[in-house]
């Protein structure tokens, strides 16, 4: 699997030993889950649409020199960039940043053409961070937006991951996850954040053939 496979997904190939403590639903958990649904669902399946939705709430766009964790992500999107580019697709990103209630919170927004078989495949990415975040988050906000509790989930001492896959109430959504990975975790340091991080990828077939493939039938 290339790195931009790996970036898709989400950075969440993230897993290992303990158990931290899950805190009751917050206020912090309901802002943090009410600003991914209203940018990252309303209009998913559309990059630009998600972008200008961002714009208009608010959002800024920003650059890596705004968190150090920032800019290791950015890298990561930038590696996805090129390793999908290789293999006949694109890739696009934005990032975003917006203060909400003293909390600093970055938006990433990806699109990206992949080719399963002869038809390409079109992945609109959208992931929310706080950086700051320092206690693993209760999934029940998010199980009340999509209606459905989590189809995996990994909770230990480096890691509290859980995965909705496919939810009925998002059609041509391939999976919502929510991650929070602790400072001193084994995957700070292998992604470059320690935080919290809320992602959705949505996939619709794209109009756009691949390469080479127009007028081969099947």
């Amino acid at each position: 699997m290339g790195r931009g496979a790996v970036w898709l997904a989400g950075l969440v190939a993230l897993g290992a030993a303990g158990t931290p403590a899950l805190a009751a639903p917050s206020d912090h958990d309901s802002r943090f889950v009410a600003q991914f649904a209203n940018i990252c669902l309303k209009d998913r399946m559309n990059y630009e649409g998600t972008r200008a939705a961002a714009e208009a709430d608010g959002w800024g766009a920003t650059t890596a020199d705004a968190n150090p964790e920032l800019a290791a992500l950015i890298a990561f999107s930038n590696a996805a960039a090129n390793d999908i580019k290789l293999n006949n697709g694109e890739f696009d990103f934005a990032v975003y940043g917006k203060t909400v209630e003293g909390t600093p919170l970055y938006l990433v927004l990806s699109s990206a053409l992949t080719m399963p078989g002869n038809a390409r495949q079109a992945i609109v990415g959208c992931y929310l961070y706080d950086f700051d975040a320092t206690m693993a988050p209760d999934p029940a906000v998010v199980n009340e937006l999509l209606g459905i509790s989590p189809s995996a989930q990994q909770v230990d001492a480096d890691i509290a991951s859980w995965q909705w896959n496919q939810p009925p109430s998002l059609p041509g959504t391939l999976d919502v996850y929510l991650n929070y990975v602790p400072e001193g975790s084994q995957y700070q340091s292998q992604y470059g954040f320690a935080g919290l991080v809320l992602l959705v990828n949505s996939a619709t077939a794209s109009p756009s053939p691949l390469p080479g493939s127009e007028g081969s039938g099947g």
